[in-house]
Formats: structure tokens, sequence, C-alpha cells
């Protein structure tokens, strides 16, 4: 094992060095932040990332703001070229990206930082350094808390940065880039599948072309497309639909529709290190996800119980960031969960509706725009009445036999996305724990 000195950010090897980020930085550039002002979004504008855009060390180009071209002009310095690193400066602070030449030209809001990289570190290296543990202690102890979580450019240049020698560098960020390049192929793929999805329920619900028998007169995978094949369609409240379906309200085909706790049920105070976890906007972020959590006892759960969420059941945003909708899946990490204050809840009676059904519907923009017709934007966003709202959204119900072809072929994509979720979980879980220690040198895979 190397010998070791004491520094800073804790024991490094000898043989390694610590500089500040500013000595890695292009002389002509400079770090810098983004578009200060950027006005409303103007869709033949340049688009700008913000912090919401940079999620797990990758960029996430949904909900892109774009700014007119005479603003972004005034902002030419952060205007990017490719290759910079970004790291988030407000709120979520410390989110750390690789800018990939693919957003050349874009540029970045006040709240993300532009770090031009020169030739003498390696990128990706310098990546893993800043999202290291030893690097996010050093910017929460200086962090800007007044009003809001804020790091300043020269906190940012004077970050220390462990230096291996370059072969050892490039040696460590192949072994964790091997490692995040197949968590991205999984989390790509899971997108794949749920746009498959969405696609399949678009075709066969809203354009009402699922398959259909005509001899045998009812639904078949063999069958053909029902409206343009002259399937009969008949009048409802909601336009033409096919005969034989429905139109029902959400209350009519529910066990639950409920809240979140007041705030004054749910506070910081009750939070504990493990046990039932809390669903909040975060886990929200493009369906469901596992992570992040906060918890609560079983007991204070069970004080909680008209705000559990189960298997299966669908959980809504009525506050904050309106349009998220989650599906906890069949085969939870948890049995149970609390939705936060900031959630409600729709429990599908099963013997009525499919949930993958009822799930899809409010995923698609029909859906979507039936849950944000109430909404309010005067303050934080928020759904007027939400309960209530919910309740009263109608959607053409199809029939049984329909219902559960599609159920069947979207519980075989939604266990396929189940099984990639687990298996990226468990590389994640890999990384994480390879991760300090290659950036510490406890774990040495060259030099002495």
């Amino acid at each position: 094992m190397s010998e070791l000195q004491n520094t800073e950010v804790g024991l490094i090897p000898t043989d390694w060095s610590i500089n500040s980020l500013d000595n890695f930085i292009q002389e002509n550039r400079g770090i810098c932040y983004g578009v200060v002002q950027p006005g409303f979004h103007n869709e033949d504008g340049i688009p700008i990332i913000r912090v919401n855009n940079l999620r797990n060390g990758q960029i996430i180009p949904d909900d892109v703001l774009k700014v007119s071209p005479e603003i972004e002009a005034k902002y030419s310095r952060s205007r990017l070229q490719g290759n910079e690193i970004l790291i988030s400066l407000v709120g979520n602070v410390g989110e750390i990206v690789i800018v990939d030449d693919k957003y050349k030209g874009w540029n970045v809001a006040r709240a993300v930082g532009v770090v031009p990289i020169n030739n003498a570190i390696d990128k990706e290296w310098l990546k893993y350094w800043l999202q290291s543990s030893q690097v996010k202690h050093h910017i929460k102890t200086h962090c800007n808390t007044t009003v809001q979580i804020t790091l300043n450019l020269k906190d940012v240049a004077q970050l220390p940065v462990l230096e291996p020698s370059i072969e050892e560098q490039k040696k460590i960020s192949s072994i964790l880039s091997v490692l995040d390049r197949k968590i991205e192929n999984l989390r790509k793929q899971n997108e794949t599948l749920e746009k498959i999805a969405q696609t399949l329920f678009k075709h066969w619900f809203i354009d009402f072309e699922f398959p259909f028998d005509f001899a045998q007169g009812k639904p078949s995978t063999d069958g053909k497309p029902y409206k343009s094949s002259g399937g009969a369609m008949a009048p409802s409240e909601l336009g033409e639909i096919p005969a034989g379906w429905c139109v029902v309200r959400m209350e009519e085909i529910a066990n639950r529709i409920a809240m979140g706790p007041f705030g004054s049920r749910i506070t910081t105070d009750n939070f504990v290190d493990s046990g039932v976890p809390v669903v909040r906007g975060g886990n929200l972020v493009n369906g469901f996800n596992e992570g992040s959590f906060v918890y609560l006892t079983e007991e204070k759960a069970d004080d909680l119980k008209s705000s559990n969420v189960f298997p299966e059941d669908i959980v809504f945003t009525h506050r904050g960031t309106l349009g998220q909708v989650g599906f906890i899946p069949t085969h939870s990490q948890y049995p149970r969960y609390v939705v936060s204050q900031s959630q409600m809840l729709l429990s599908v009676n099963k013997a009525l509706a499919s949930p993958r059904l009822i799930y899809r519907f409010f995923r698609s923009k029909l859906g979507l725009n039936a849950i944000l017709a109430n909404k309010n934007t005067t303050g934080v966003p928020s759904i007027g009445r939400p309960t209530t709202t919910l309740k009263s959204i109608q959607m053409a119900l199809p029939e049984v036999t329909l219902m559960r072809q599609f159920d069947t072929l979207i519980q075989a994509t939604d266990f396929k996305k189940e099984a990639n979720t687990k298996q990226i979980e468990t590389l994640t879980k890999t990384r994480d724990t390879l991760l300090p220690k290659l950036m510490s040198g406890k774990l040495r895979v060259g030099g002495n």
C-alpha cells in the first residue's frame, strides 16, 4: 500500500498532489455564470441549461427554456463550446456534468457555472472528483445559506482538486465511466420502453386504432385498426368514442383519491434514518424514482394512513413542479410509501379499470391537460382544489377485453423496466462504493 500524507481533504498517497480548480481553467475564458434575466420563453430562441436540467451527471433536455438571440448575445462568454464542466450554483448546489458536443451553441442560466477545463487534467477524472464526498463536504461548508443555498464563483475557483498522474487519472475515470455507461444505457432503455407504452396507449385509446376482429366482433391482437377500418363510433360528452365504451369520472373508478398530509402533520422533526419512505417531487421526475427518500417511522406512517400509497397506485404533484405523475411499481422496493404535502394519490379499483391504463392516460397530453386545466401560477404553481379536480376528470374507458389485452402487453414492459431499475440500483451502489476509495487513493489502479 502507498505511503499517505495528511491534507485538507484527508489522507492521500504521497505521490498525489492538491491544486485549486483555477489551475486547470482555460486562460482565455475563465469560470463564469450565464444569463441573468432570460425573459419569456422564445420558441425560436437559443436554449439555455438550468439547474433542473442537471441530474445524475447528465444534461436532461426536458423543459428547456429558450431565450431571444438578442438576450443570449449579451452572454457570449458563457456560450457553450463543448467539453466544459457545468456546476449548479443555486438550490441543488454541486450537480456536475461534462458538456457534450451536441450542446455547442447553447447557453446556461445564472444559477449554472461554466468551467472551461484545459488539457492539464483528465476531464472525466475531474468530473468524478468534483462528485466525491470530499468536494461535496467542501462545497457545503462554503455555501451561502442566508436566503437560498448559493455557491459563489470565487469558491468554485478555489475548490481543491486531487492530482494523481494523468495515467492514473485516466485509469480511474475509465473504471467509473464503464459503470456509468451501463447505468445510462439502462436508463435510456427504460425511456424507450415507456415511449413504446405511451405510443401504444395513444394509438389504441386516443386514436381508437386498437386491433379489432370484425368477423368475431371483438378486440384481437391479429385484428384490423378499429376506427380507420370503419369501426362503429358513438356520441359522448367527450366527442365520438368507440361503440361499447363509456365515459367515466376518476371518482367512479377509484378506491381512494387523497392529498398528502398538511404541513403541520409532517415536518423535518418526523424524519428518521430508515422506515417508510416519503414520496416527494424529486421522486416523480419522468415517472417514479426510488431513492433520495426521507423516512418516517411505521407509527407515523400509520398516523398518516390516508396518505399511504401502495404498489400500482398513482401519485401526482399538485404544488410545485406541476405535471409530475408517477406509478408505484408492482415489485416496488418498499411495501408502502407516504406522499408528501405537495402530492396527491389515486388508487384505482382494479375490478373496474387497469391502473396501468389510467397511469398512461395521465402521462398523455390529454390526461395532462385535464389535470392542469385548473392550475394556478400565482406564487408557487399549484392545482386549485386538487382532489376535486382529480375526481372530476373524465376519460373514455374501453370495454374489459381490450383493457386486459393492453394491461398484459404493458405489464411485460413495466416488469422489464423494474428489472432494469434494480440493475441500475446495483450498479450505482457498486460505483458509489468504489468512488470514495478510488478518489482517496485507498484503492490504487496505477502509479505506486
